[in-house]
């Protein structure tokens, strides 16, 4: 089972693409309507998950994916919304989930049509959550798409474009129980943890394919991470994308208007970050990471 893409919900979808545009320094890849209410802006980048920006369109029938939207969009605002994994066989990981008592529906064919009307369809189901974020099992059906319509970064950025996603991040209550409801439910035991002192934390960390699941908790309650869950409760908290070159990916972000701060030390060992302002990002905490230890992947 691999991390197959994170969704970010807004409310203006061109508005949000031309924002990301500018963090990722990539144009958007495709651009499709689905047919119960939904319209995306997808970024592909050189390995591994997408993003999916997610919006509301128009439409006479409201699907599950749509009310889920529009009730996020009511109650929280903009934000990290949820994730799809890509399991290898799709009835095996649908068994698995219903062996260990969750309820979940047979994956379902969809497709979505973008502006050229080229179709991509896939077949997926909803993963039961608690933490309010919204997971899919999902199936690509057809072609390779994400390397045929995988455009190249923006010509000014080159290098400090965004090269991949690197992680997402969940605050949970107790690592060690969320690490192994992870494996229980998806096959991905936990691969690595770090405790920072710093942040008052300890992240187990799951590889998901290409891209690594984060499972953050506070290991004191006067740290940064204890006062983050006290401002917005559990449940997904941040995603990092990996660069080649922070220092150039600061400056061209910062020329293009988005807020964000100066680099620090990361959690990670060898990684420095740059962290967005979330009032810069739709709401999402994000990061740029880039570790000096390894050049590029």
């Amino acid at each position: 089972m691999k991390l197959d893409h994170i969704i970010v919900a807004v409310s203006d979808l061109d508005a949000a693409a031309s924002t990301y545009e500018r963090i990722l320094g990539r144009p958007v890849a495709v651009r499709s309507e689905h047919p119960r209410g939904t319209r995306n802006a997808l970024f592909l980048f050189e390995r591994g998950p997408y993003l999916e920006l997610l919006a509301l369109r128009p439409s006479d029938e409201r699907g599950s994916s749509a009310a889920a939207l529009a009730a996020f969009l009511d109650q929280r605002g903009e934000g990290l919304f949820g994730f799809a994994l890509s399991p290898a066989d799709m009835e095996a990981a649908v068994t698995r989930l219903r062996d260990v008592g969750l309820d979940i529906n047979d994956a379902v064919a969809n497709s979505g049509t973008d502006v050229a009307g080229r179709v991509r369809e896939w077949r997926g189901t909803a993963v039961p959550s608690t933490a309010g974020e919204v997971s899919f099992l999902v199936e690509h059906l057809g072609s390779d798409w994400r390397t045929e319509r995988r455009p190249p970064p923006e010509p000014s950025r080159g290098r400090t474009a965004v090269a991949s996603i690197h992680h997402i991040a969940f605050d949970v209550p107790h690592p060690s129980d969320a690490s192994a409801a992870w494996d229980e439910r998806f096959g991905l035991p936990q691969t690595d943890a770090v405790v920072s002192e710093r942040m008052g934390a300890r992240v187990n960390i799951h590889a998901a394919g290409e891209a690594t699941v984060e499972l953050v908790g506070a290991t004191r309650k006067d740290g940064p991470v204890a006062a983050r869950i006290a401002r917005r409760g559990h449940g997904l908290a941040g995603l990092a994308f990996e660069v080649h070159d922070l220092d150039g990916a600061l400056t061209a972000v910062r020329a293009a208007g988005i807020t964000a701060g100066d680099p620090e030390i990361g959690v990670l060992p060898d990684s420095r970050v740059v962290r967005i302002d979330p009032g810069s990002a739709h709401g999402v905490a994000a990061q740029l990471v880039q570790f000096d230890d390894r050049g590029e992947r």
